[in-house]
């Protein structure tokens, strides 16, 4: 298929003018299983790993669809084709069969049961043994993982799932049989992500701490910023900051946090609230946004 030309960049409003700054080139791009990607890549909610940049200090940047239309997907298809070779290249691109279709919204349905019975099990549990989990799996600068290395990981943190629900998983993630996943992409397959509306908030909830988008706080920006419910008459505002930063004790860096630390948080937070209104309004309480 067509290879994406990717031209991502992030855009300041400033009355009528719109200011972008480009921070990648127009090329094709691959994934992390070596495939370029393609216009069948474009669906809402898909994440797209890019290599490192100038503009962010990472080792990748995971980039997420969030909104497309059909005229960007007519734009990627047809890309520099004449005329009379658009509509074949239309049917060639877009015309997906209504058994694979099928296929798709089976392997969908499989993995949302998969990624409830996961949850399931985690909210019986405090919220740092999700933020073990997902320590363990970002260790290393994110590795890629085997699928025998995935499974032991899964023991140690008693997160019982079948040979076939970790086989539908690591199929999903692994389309091109390398062998290897992303450690990110499987932690977000395994317990599903956020909504556009909760991950927009946490996002910006982050970024009042990280202006400067570093990707790391420190406890005593966090303490500036964070705003707790009070649940316990007895429980001061301080106590329950600290209280909340001890969920990050056993991170990689010493008196500090990470967005993804950050974002794995509050996705637990969020597989426990299942109302949309009442997260928000958590969010806006607690993060003043």
């Amino acid at each position: 298929s067509s290879g994406i030309n990717a031209e991502y960049g992030e855009s300041k409003t400033i009355g009528k003018r719109v200011s972008g700054v480009q921070v990648y080139p127009r090329k094709r791009y691959t994934s992390a299983e070596g495939e370029v990607y393609g216009v069948r890549d474009l669906k809402i909610g898909e994440t797209l790993v890019f290599p490192r940049c100038i503009a962010f200090p990472l080792d990748r940047v995971l980039l997420r669809v969030t909104d497309i239309s059909d005229s960007d997907i007519l734009a990627v298809v047809h890309g520099d084709c004449r005329i009379d070779e658009r509509k074949a290249r239309e049917d060639e691109c877009l015309g997906m069969e209504k058994t694979e279709i099928i296929q798709k919204k089976r392997q969908a349905r499989l993995i949302r049961e998969i990624q409830g019975s996961v949850v399931g099990q985690l909210l019986k549990r405090p919220v740092r043994s999700l933020l073990g989990l997902s320590h363990a799996l970002l260790r290393d600068g994110g590795k890629a993982w085997r699928a025998d290395e995935l499974q032991s990981l899964l023991r140690t943190f008693r997160i019982d799932l079948s040979s076939a629900d970790f086989l539908t998983l690591w199929r999903d993630l692994d389309r091109s049989e390398t062998g290897l996943v992303d450690s990110t992409l499987f932690l977000s397959r395994l317990i599903g992500d956020m909504s556009e509306a909760r991950m927009g908030t946490v996002r910006r909830a982050w970024l009042r701490m990280d202006p400067a988008r570093t990707a790391v706080v420190s406890y005593t920006t966090v303490r500036q910023f964070y705003n707790p419910i009070l649940t316990d008459d007895e429980a001061t505002k301080a106590e329950m900051v600290e209280e909340f930063l001890e969920n990050f004790t056993a991170g990689p860096l010493d008196q500090r946090i990470t967005y993804m630390e950050f974002l794995h948080y509050h996705a637990y937070l969020s597989a426990e609230e299942v109302d949309d209104q009442l997260f928000l309004a958590f969010m806006q309480h607690s993060w003043n946004v």
